[in-house]
């Protein structure tokens, strides 16, 4: 088997390679500037540094202006959280049914009444809830009223008439007083936690 020899590269007349004298061909043909300053020149820092005051400006215009729609939006999220957790833990518990227990009497009676009152509670304390303002300060009266003739009026036609209908409005209008009051203290504590 015969080896092969690799291509000789062509001397050139200096002892280099042809590919040397290509190369330092290229480089002298390079144009290098002398002349050019290393530090750039009083107009080019000067718009330099207007161009950084600039964008420091419009980013301190834009923070001023986002925060003041993220405080509104906090504001109104705030009080969402505080209905939401208000509703939540006023409906949610075993209050509503063991005052409806103590209110009504446990005869023919009961269901009407427990009914009545269960819709009496459970009404008023969604109102305090979704309606109350947060900073409200009076707490002495209930502004808030349950149509205890309308959530009875399928006890109308129920014998004995109209016993039955008056237990249910009877249970009704007894508890939306001290429904009402629990609502608006709970609020008015998970306001202030809040704050």
């Amino acid at each position: 088997m015969q080896q092969r020899r690799p291509p000789a590269v062509k001397q050139s007349s200096s002892g280099g390679s042809m590919w040397d004298k290509e190369a330092s061909d290229f480089w002298k043909d390079m144009k290098v500037d002398d002349n050019r300053k290393k530090l750039p020149s009083a107009s080019s820092r000067l718009l330099s540094a207007v161009a950084v005051s600039a964008l420091v400006l419009l980013g301190s215009l834009y923070v001023y202006s986002t925060r003041s729609i993220s405080v509104d939006l906090s504001e109104e999220l705030r009080e969402s959280i505080v209905r939401a957790n208000c509703t939540k833990l006023a409906v949610q518990s075993r209050w509503h049914a063991d005052m409806c227990q103590r209110i009504c009497p446990d005869n023919e009676f009961n269901e009407p009444c427990t009914n009545g009152c269960l819709y009496g509670t459970m009404t008023v304390t969604k109102e305090v809830c979704i309606d109350r303002p947060l900073n409200a300060t009076e707490s002495a009266m209930c502004p808030y009223r349950v149509d205890c003739a309308g959530a009875c009026v399928e006890y109308a036609n129920v014998r004995p008439i109209p016993a039955k209908r008056n237990a249910c409005e009877g249970g009704c209008s007894s508890v939306v007083p001290s429904s009402c009051k629990r609502a608006m203290d709970l609020l008015d504590e998970l306001a202030k936690m809040d704050a």
